[in-house]
């Protein structure tokens, strides 16, 4: 009897353990829809943050399906003469760029592919809304132009966004492009995973169609250490107690 109480209680820590290993959030990112890919670049244009040819989606709105993680986004450069800003709706008020804290704004940058500044949102705390069609929440942000006037994105309006939901899919619209991949690099051609960039056209410079002039990166935030410590030292408590028992018997 011994035995089998042991057996379960590392039994539930098996349990335990596979419910947070890593794999569980590689879809906690979704791109929706995923029927316009393509490579980054369209036509002859360059990319001058990522290679030309990696390959992502057009017109995708980014859902989140894992609540019990935070996401870290992180300004990953830009390759734009324009005021552009990327913003999170953190207080659901419809305004994406009146919380400095949630907000990337630059204007006439020429960066090249930087780790930036970045912010970490508690997704569970939002009260975001599950889309069934989708299986997944919405996540509120968008991407702003306010081309040459170097406006505080918090007081005046931009001259043209691409908000998350309505994102248009290609040029001459003002969107921004998805491409998902591990950490260190983009490209792997799939609609889900637990990283992805985020690559924005300001339709400036005779409506390049090339992506480079914002990109922000989304990352599923990874399990704290500390809970893995626990998962390791719950493991070797009942491993011993089985292997006293077995002795014992």
């Amino acid at each position: 009897m011994e035995s089998l109480k042991v057996w379960g209680a590392a039994g539930a820590v098996a349990l335990a353990a596979a419910t947070l290993t890593p794999h569980d959030v590689e879809a906690a990112l979704l791109a929706s829809p995923d029927d316009n890919s393509g490579p980054v670049a369209v036509g002859t244009e360059d990319n001058d943050l990522i290679d030309n040819n990696t390959p992502g989606f057009f017109g995708a709105q980014i859902f989140v399906t894992d609540l019990t993680r935070e996401l870290k986004f992180t300004f990953r450069g830009m390759e734009a003469g324009f005021h552009n800003a990327f913003g999170f709706d953190l207080d659901g008020d419809g305004n994406f760029f009146n919380q400095s804290e949630t907000v990337f704004s630059f204007s006439d940058q020429k960066t090249g592919l930087i780790d930036g500044p970045s912010f970490v949102i508690d997704v569970s705390s939002l009260g975001l809304v599950f889309d069934d069609d989708v299986g997944g929440y919405l996540l509120p942000f968008a991407f702003a132009t306010w081309e040459d006037n170097p406006s505080d994105p918090a007081v005046d309006a931009p001259v043209a966004s691409a908000v998350n939901g309505t994102n248009p899919d290609s040029d001459p619209d003002v969107n921004f492009f998805t491409s998902f991949g591990p950490s260190g690099t983009w490209g792997d051609g799939t609609s889900t995973g637990n990283r992805l960039v985020l690559l924005f056209d300001d339709n400036g410079n005779q409506d390049d169609d090339n992506h480079d002039d914002f990109a922000v990166e989304i990352a599923v935030t990874p399990l704290p250490a500390a809970a893995w410590f626990l998962i390791t030292a719950l493991g070797g408590l009942f491993g011993m107690r089985w292997l006293r028992g077995r002795n014992e018997a």
